[in-house]
């Protein structure tokens, strides 16, 4: 059995959530674990607080591959427009490989940078 990541929620600002993954994630089909863990912590805010935007924050999150991950932000009801991540270092390069891949810029976009982020979501 694969170890649970860390998934925290705290609130940026009023209406502005952020979520933050951490821990290392499984590679594959290992990880499917994790990305549940992660689209729960979504459904609930969004059914708890409806927020205006939220943040994921991967730079703590060791992930290297895995379409779970897909799952997880790309959730049924979830308010794409107003959500992105936010990673770094090789989860950033993993991630972005899997969006560039499969065209989900557009539709979440990543940023390395947190003011970038912050910009977006509350824009």
């Amino acid at each position: 059995m694969v170890n649970p990541i860390n998934v925290e929620t705290s609130i940026i600002r009023e209406g502005y959530v952020r979520i933050s993954a951490s821990g290392n994630a499984g590679i594959g089909s290992a990880g499917n674990q994790h990305g549940n863990q992660i689209r729960e912590a979504i459904a609930n805010v969004i059914a708890n607080s409806s927020p205006l935007g939220i943040l994921i924050d991967f730079r703590q999150l060791d992930y290297a591959f895995g379409n779970y991950i897909c799952m997880a932000v790309f959730g049924k009801g979830f308010p794409r427009n107003r959500m992105c991540i936010l990673a770094s270092g090789k989860t950033l390069i993993a991630l972005r490989d899997l969006w560039d891949l499969s065209r989900f810029e557009k539709l979440m976009p990543i940023f390395d940078d947190e003011s970038l982020a912050l910009a977006y979501i509350t824009r």
